[in-house]
């Protein structure tokens, strides 16, 4: 399976599965084995292989507007932020000099985990 397979997929799982749930439970940390809350495609529509549009259109297909508002609600403030932030990029850097300046991980003497920044 490609990875556009694999993003449709996960939409389509979280679609018919989730969505439904989601502004109930969106707040909710289950752990790091039970992502449902979440549709968990970032990834997928940060690298471009699905869209924002792609993405509420399916929603679209399952639920009335109502149902899905806040997921919908939730992927504009992805693209808003987005594009906030491709005008304004010296506020990552920014924030990435902060981190180097002001946080110095502790060491663990384990060395996966100190080679991280």
């Amino acid at each position: 399976m490609n990875i556009r397979d694999e993003a449709l997929s996960r939409l389509e799982n979280f679609s018919n599965n989730n969505l439904g749930k989601y502004a109930a439970e969106r707040n909710f940390d289950p752990g790091p084995e039970n992502r449902n809350n979440t549709s968990l495609l970032s990834q997928y529509i940060s690298h471009r292989i699905i869209d924002e549009q792609e993405t509420i259109r399916a929603a679209y297909q399952k639920f009335p507007f109502k149902k899905i508002e806040k997921f919908v609600q939730e992927v504009f403030w992805r693209t808003y932020w987005r594009g906030w932030l491709e005008t304004h990029p010296w506020v990552y850097d920014d924030y990435k000099k902060y981190k180097e300046n002001v946080f110095t991980p502790p060491k663990t003497g384990i060395k996966c985990f100190d080679h991280c920044k």
